[in-house]
């Protein structure tokens, strides 16, 4: 990312849950020259069944995947063959690429494969303090901690509007 222009990031509406199954489709059947990157950025939770700790991947924004194309127009015209495509995001009639802040706050939550991780945090008193991963000095955008499914909803201006997103968060102490 440290070497891509920030402003020919889109996102793309797609049928939720087919998110990976399109972004390959996209991979394998449109060509490079039409653009950059195509991904979907993941999250891993981490969940307790019959009684052990399983990790679990999910899309961070169901329903979307990212592309960066400097040709949106003729990317356009490729991924409009693909089945389930449905729309990239638009404002009027001109594509709407993803604000430079809002990719710069997205790939700082991201690892190296785009997927995001578990943050560790300390509540104390009535401040959530986090000592370690992905949320570590985004304290400001948790909105609420469900302890028990060890996760954090954050909102983030993503896409245009106000998301609420979920984030893995174990919280170690409470005082």
């Amino acid at each position: 990312m440290k070497d891509k222009p920030l402003d020919n990031w889109y996102a793309i509406q797609v049928i939720a849950g087919q998110e990976k199954s399109i972004c390959s489709k996209i991979l394998t059947r449109v060509p490079t020259k039409a653009y950059e990157d195509c991904f979907v950025p993941m999250v891993e939770f981490v969940y307790r069944k019959e009684g052990k700790y399983v990790n679990v991947v999910k899309p961070m924004f169901p329903g979307y995947l990212l592309v960066v194309s400097d040709t949106i127009r003729e990317f356009h015209d490729e991924i409009k063959k693909i089945t389930d495509f449905k729309r990239i995001i638009k404002t009027g009639a001109d594509f709407t690429s993803i604000k430079p802040e809002e990719v710069r706050m997205l790939m700082g939550f991201c690892d190296n494969d785009k997927t995001i991780g578990l943050s560790e945090g300390i509540i104390e008193g009535s401040q959530i303090h986090i000592t370690k991963g992905p949320l570590k000095g985004y304290e400001g955008l948790i909105r609420k901690i469900d302890r028990h499914k060890r996760v954090a909803y954050i909102e983030l201006n993503s896409f245009g509007a106000v998301t609420k997103v979920r984030m893995p968060l174990e919280i170690i102490s409470k005082s």
